[in-house]
């Protein structure tokens, strides 16, 4: 039996079954017979010791192990992120809904009857808390215009009182005229008694100014007892009803605004899972490319041990001659470590890509629900609704302290607005006297003039009353526009008070309980709906966090692939130097690995590595096809 085929004439397919130890022990079929096989044929490689051969087939075959592995792994990663994606794409689509639907709550008849019962609220608060509040400013400013008015009037006494002096002084002066023929009686007898009828009229002004102080004063103080004790928390409530009646418009708004957002929202997101459906393919497109690796790594492992290559359209490489085959596996091993590093990376920046995608979709998953929140949502939580309901029902505590408040404040209207007018016609009557005396003053300053120095003191003292008219006229014209000011407001206090005692029909508690059933109502349909939208936004938005962070499959690529890299690096440097292939090797290496690739980057890095023109050629014709290869996708 010859030693090189211990199984004498048995066809090499059925050596399979052989065992044989060294000659003397049959053992472990094939593989056992071929490396010891290679300690006494010629199919061992020149310059490669039986040992390094062994070494290079383990190296070889570990990597195709570790590779193969590597993919199935991936493959698990990836379908779980697939998954992932999928659940998204299904709550996204739910989010959009939820959203339009809490918007169109805001519209639904449960709203509509919510702000009309909330404003017929506002109606009663206001008018029975007296006029929108507004009775305990008008009296304060009425207390502060009487007492201009008592200031101004005050200096009018004053200024009449200089006439009545001016009156006597000129009687006496008139007297003492010596001139025949002039008679100054008539003058300073009118003088004397328009001098007291203003003195009267400004008296009757300062009464009546005193009686609707006194009035006004009272009126102040039961406004300001009525704050002190309810008012001030009943328009603080009314101020709320009413601002909650600007916040459901506001949220109409916001809501609408909301879908609106999310609708925009939307094509951005179906581009970014568009995006992220497309990374997902780069798992495939790279295990496509791991596989061609693999496919060369076992063929050179056969080759490497003179083993009969079984990969399918590589069965040639048995018939390359034995001392080519070290240039061969080097140039192989060389070119599929540029491979593994190649697509290593391109793996890593997809992944990357997907991971920050599936991040930012778990941020529009945040977005949605913060507006949600922003457009729904109350204090602790809850819905705005609820806070509304709970000014309402302390609204209806209040009312009816607001009426006796109102009751107070509406006594001294009548009062007020009278008395006013009154004091205005006491100063009409004051200015018509002014007028008077100011002729009456002039005609007897022309008189003494004509009388030369007989005249003269007579006509100082016409001249000083013609200046005191003049002073009259100022102060009653001042007074008169801030009586204008004082019975506007008078007025204005009248308005209120008839506001506030308006209509009374309807019972007020009985529409305090309209409002809160019909925003109990809306309430309750809304808080469904937000918080199933609270739950489908925070899972999706938290799956999708969780999902991007615990993403590695790249981490590990990377690692396998630098380790790879090494192991086929230090191969291919035992075997062969680059400056060693030539022509006639990569000719070999373009047969056995061109007709494998399906993706451009490949082709690129073997055109690089293996000196390989063939590559731009076939690029260049295949430009403009988008269908070319998967490569197209992502580069």
């Amino acid at each position: 039996m010859d030693l090189a085929d211990p199984c004498g004439m048995i066809d090499l397919a059925d050596r399979g079954n052989c065992q044989y130890d060294g000659g003397a022990h049959i053992r472990g079929g094939k593989k056992e017979w071929r490396m010891t096989h290679l300690a006494s044929t010629d199919g061992q490689l020149p310059g490669v010791t039986l040992a390094e051969a062994r070494q290079i087939h383990a190296t070889l075959t570990d990597l195709d192990k570790t590779l193969g592995q590597l993919t199935g792994s991936a493959d698990q990663d990836f379908l779980r992120i697939g998954n992932a994606l999928g659940h998204a794409v299904e709550v996204f689509g739910r989010l959009g809904g939820n959203l339009a639907g809490l918007a169109e709550q805001l519209h639904s008849q449960d709203a509509h009857s919510a702000v009309s019962t909330l404003e017929q609220a506002v109606q009663k608060i206001r008018g029975m808390s007296g006029g929108d509040n507004q009775t305990g400013a008008i009296l304060l400013q009425l207390e502060e215009g009487g007492a201009e008015v008592a200031k101004r009037l005050d200096l009018l006494q004053r200024i009449i009182g200089e006439v009545v002096a001016l009156a006597i002084n000129g009687k006496i002066q008139a007297a003492l005229v010596t001139a025949a023929g002039v008679d100054f009686s008539v003058f300073t007898k009118e003088i004397g008694r328009l001098g007291q009828m203003a003195a009267a009229s400004t008296e009757q002004a300062a009464d009546r100014l005193g009686t609707v102080r006194a009035a006004v004063a009272s009126a102040r103080q039961a406004e300001t007892d009525f704050e002190r004790n309810e008012a001030k928390e009943l328009e603080a409530v009314r101020n709320r009803i009413e601002a909650s009646l600007s916040v459901l418009a506001e949220r109409r708004h916001r809501a609408a605004a909301a879908a609106d957002s999310v609708a925009e929202k939307s094509n951005r997101i179906s581009q970014r899972i568009g995006a992220t459906v497309g990374e997902l393919q780069i798992n495939d497109s790279v295990c496509q490319r791991i596989e061609h690796i693999r496919t060369a790594l076992r063929a050179m492992a056969s080759l490497v041990v003179s083993e009969p290559v079984s990969e399918a359209g590589c069965q040639w490489l048995d018939k390359i001659p034995v001392e080519r085959r070290s240039l061969m596996i080097g140039g192989v091993t060389r070119l599929q470590a540029a491979q593994l590093a190649g697509g290593a990376d391109d793996y890593r920046n997809e992944v990357e890509g997907l991971a920050r995608n599936l991040s930012a979709l778990a941020g529009d998953a945040a977005d949605i629900l913060a507006e949600a929140e922003a457009a729904f949502g109350g204090s602790g939580g809850g819905l705005f609704i609820a806070e509304i309901n709970h000014d309402i029902h302390r609204a209806t505590k209040l009312l009816t302290a607001s009426a006796g408040a109102r009751e107070r404040a509406g006594s001294v209207v009548t009062a007020v607005s009278e008395g006013f007018r009154a004091m205005a016609a006491d100063l009409a009557a004051i200015q018509s006297i002014d007028a008077d005396m100011r002729v009456m003053g002039l005609n007897a300053t022309l008189k003494c003039g004509r009388l030369g120095d007989d005249g003269r003191a007579l006509g100082v003292v016409a001249h000083e009353l013609r200046a005191c008219s003049k002073r009259t006229e100022d102060c009653s014209h001042s007074i008169a526009e801030l009586l204008k000011t004082v019975l506007a407001l008078a007025d204005a206090l009248a308005d209120a008070a008839s506001e506030g005692g308006g209509d009374q029909s309807g019972d007020p508690v009985a529409i305090m309980a309209d409002s809160m059933v019909a925003l109990s109502h809306l309430g309750d349909a809304m808080s469904n709906a937000l918080t199933e939208l609270r739950t489908d936004a925070g899972e999706v938005s938290a799956a999708l966090t969780a999902t991007a962070a615990g993403i590695d499959i790249h981490h590990r690529a990377g690692a396998a692939a630098m380790d790879g890299v090494t192991r086929l690096t230090v191969t291919a440097n035992s075997l062969a130097a680059e400056s060693d292939l030539d022509d006639t090797v990569h000719q070999d290496i373009h047969r056995l690995m061109q007709p494998c690739y399906t993706m451009d980057r490949e082709r690129l890095i073997h055109q690089t590595v293996a000196k390989d023109d063939s590559a731009t050629t076939v690029l260049q014709s295949r430009t403009g096809d988008p269908d070319d290869d998967l490569d197209g996708m992502f580069l």
